[in-house]
């Protein structure tokens, strides 16, 4: 399964699922609270503006989001 990181009304329990890999409800909420702040993502690549998303954790959900 690919999760949509665009989506504004995707909630945070849908970056915790073990399909995606995320490192807890912390994250999520991170990820979120990002997408709220700046708007939609426009390239996975913006993880990695997301404080605790570095080039390893990027690459380990790269496959399994989308924008």
């Amino acid at each position: 399964m690919v999760w949509s990181l665009g989506r504004r009304s995707a909630p945070p329990d849908f970056l915790v699922s073990p399909c995606c890999q995320f490192y807890g409800s912390a994250l999520a909420e991170r990820v979120v609270a990002w997408r709220d702040e700046n708007g939609p993502f426009t390239s996975v690549d913006e993880l990695e503006e997301v404080s605790g998303i570095g080039p390893s954790v990027l690459e380990q959900v790269r496959d399994l989001v989308r924008v």
